[in-house]
Protein backbone atom coordinates (compact mmCIF):
# COMPACT_ATOMS: atom_id res chain seq x y z
CA UNK A 1 0.00 0.00 0.00
CA UNK A 2 1.08 3.55 -0.71
CA UNK A 3 0.47 6.25 1.89
CA UNK A 4 0.32 10.03 1.83
CA UNK A 5 1.00 11.80 5.14
CA UNK A 6 -0.33 15.32 5.56
CA UNK A 7 0.64 18.06 8.00
CA UNK A 8 -2.28 20.48 7.56
CA UNK A 9 -1.93 24.14 8.47
CA UNK A 10 -3.69 27.40 7.75
CA UNK A 11 -0.83 28.63 5.52
CA UNK A 12 1.06 25.50 4.45
CA UNK A 13 0.34 21.85 3.75
CA UNK A 14 3.28 19.48 4.16
CA UNK A 15 3.30 16.08 2.49
CA UNK A 16 5.19 12.83 2.93
CA UNK A 17 5.09 9.53 1.07
CA UNK A 18 5.50 6.03 2.43
CA UNK A 19 4.58 2.43 1.89
CA UNK A 20 4.02 -0.65 3.98
CA UNK A 21 6.64 -2.63 2.06
CA UNK A 22 9.55 -0.61 3.46
CA UNK A 23 7.61 0.89 6.39
CA UNK A 24 9.51 4.14 5.78
CA UNK A 25 8.07 7.63 5.27
CA UNK A 26 9.95 10.36 3.38
CA UNK A 27 9.30 14.10 3.09
CA UNK A 28 7.71 14.88 -0.27
CA UNK A 29 6.76 18.55 -0.67
CA UNK A 30 5.07 21.56 0.85
CA UNK A 31 2.66 23.92 -0.86
CA UNK A 32 0.57 26.90 0.14
CA UNK A 33 -2.89 26.22 1.55
CA UNK A 34 -5.06 28.04 -0.96
CA UNK A 35 -8.33 26.38 0.00
CA UNK A 36 -10.09 24.70 -2.90
CA UNK A 37 -7.02 24.91 -5.17
CA UNK A 38 -5.02 23.01 -2.54
CA UNK A 39 -7.65 20.26 -2.47
CA UNK A 40 -7.46 19.98 -6.26
CA UNK A 41 -3.66 19.73 -5.98
CA UNK A 42 -4.05 16.93 -3.43
CA UNK A 43 -6.50 15.06 -5.67
CA UNK A 44 -3.90 15.17 -8.46
CA UNK A 45 -1.13 13.93 -6.16
CA UNK A 46 -3.27 11.09 -4.83
CA UNK A 47 -3.93 9.90 -8.37
CA UNK A 48 -0.43 10.41 -9.77
CA UNK A 49 1.32 8.74 -6.80
CA UNK A 50 -1.13 5.82 -6.57
CA UNK A 51 -2.07 6.58 -2.96
CA UNK A 52 -4.13 3.94 -1.14
CA UNK A 53 -4.45 5.64 2.27
CA UNK A 54 -4.11 9.26 3.42
CA UNK A 55 -3.01 9.98 6.99
CA UNK A 56 -3.65 13.48 8.31
CA UNK A 57 -2.15 14.73 11.56
CA UNK A 58 -4.68 16.17 13.99
CA UNK A 59 -3.63 18.24 17.01
CA UNK A 60 -5.37 15.97 19.50
CA UNK A 61 -5.79 17.31 23.02
CA UNK A 62 -7.83 14.92 25.19
CA UNK A 63 -10.83 16.49 26.84
CA UNK A 64 -10.79 19.69 24.83
CA UNK A 65 -11.58 20.84 21.33
CA UNK A 66 -9.66 23.65 19.75
CA UNK A 67 -10.00 25.75 16.62
CA UNK A 68 -7.12 24.12 14.69
CA UNK A 69 -8.44 20.66 15.47
CA UNK A 70 -11.85 21.60 14.07
CA UNK A 71 -10.30 23.19 10.94
CA UNK A 72 -8.23 20.06 10.36
CA UNK A 73 -11.25 17.80 10.73
CA UNK A 74 -13.22 19.97 8.28
CA UNK A 75 -10.29 19.61 5.84
CA UNK A 76 -10.32 15.82 6.34
CA UNK A 77 -14.07 15.65 5.63
CA UNK A 78 -13.71 17.74 2.46
CA UNK A 79 -10.72 15.72 1.24
CA UNK A 80 -12.64 12.51 1.96
CA UNK A 81 -15.41 13.65 -0.42
CA UNK A 82 -12.86 14.21 -3.20
CA UNK A 83 -10.67 11.11 -3.14
CA UNK A 84 -11.45 7.42 -3.51
CA UNK A 85 -9.16 6.23 -0.72
CA UNK A 86 -9.61 6.33 3.06
CA UNK A 87 -8.54 9.50 4.88
CA UNK A 88 -7.46 8.74 8.45
CA UNK A 89 -6.74 10.97 11.43
CA UNK A 90 -3.58 10.47 13.45
CA UNK A 91 -2.39 12.14 16.65
CA UNK A 92 0.25 14.75 15.77
CA UNK A 93 0.78 16.35 19.18
CA UNK A 94 4.58 16.41 19.14
CA UNK A 95 5.46 16.45 15.44
CA UNK A 96 5.97 20.22 14.97
CA UNK A 97 8.51 20.37 17.77
CA UNK A 98 10.22 17.21 16.46
CA UNK A 99 10.25 18.64 12.92
CA UNK A 100 12.06 21.77 14.09
CA UNK A 101 14.64 19.56 15.80
CA UNK A 102 15.15 17.60 12.55
CA UNK A 103 15.59 20.86 10.64
CA UNK A 104 18.27 22.11 13.03
CA UNK A 105 20.12 18.81 12.69
CA UNK A 106 19.91 18.31 8.95
CA UNK A 107 17.84 20.94 7.20
CA UNK A 108 14.76 20.38 5.11
CA UNK A 109 11.26 21.77 5.08
CA UNK A 110 9.50 21.88 8.44
CA UNK A 111 6.05 21.03 7.08
CA UNK A 112 7.15 18.11 4.89
CA UNK A 113 9.25 16.79 7.79
CA UNK A 114 6.24 17.07 10.13
CA UNK A 115 4.18 15.12 7.56
CA UNK A 116 6.94 12.50 7.44
CA UNK A 117 6.92 12.18 11.24
CA UNK A 118 3.13 11.81 11.28
CA UNK A 119 3.22 9.15 8.58
CA UNK A 120 6.21 7.31 10.08
CA UNK A 121 4.46 7.14 13.46
CA UNK A 122 1.31 5.88 11.76
CA UNK A 123 3.22 3.18 9.87
CA UNK A 124 4.99 2.04 13.03
CA UNK A 125 1.89 1.95 15.23
CA UNK A 126 -0.33 0.31 12.63
CA UNK A 127 2.32 -2.36 11.94
CA UNK A 128 2.39 -3.15 15.66
CA UNK A 129 -1.38 -2.84 16.10
CA UNK A 130 -0.95 0.04 18.57
CA UNK A 131 -3.50 2.82 19.09
CA UNK A 132 -2.84 6.30 17.77
CA UNK A 133 -5.36 6.71 15.02
CA UNK A 134 -8.87 7.79 15.81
Amino acid sequence: MHYLGIDYGDRWIGLALGDDETNIASPFLTFENTGDAALIELETIVMSEGIDVIVVGVPYNPGQSDEQQEKTRAFIRELGYRVLCPVKEFDERFTSKEARTHMRQGGGDEHAIAAMLILQSYLETSAKGLPGHF
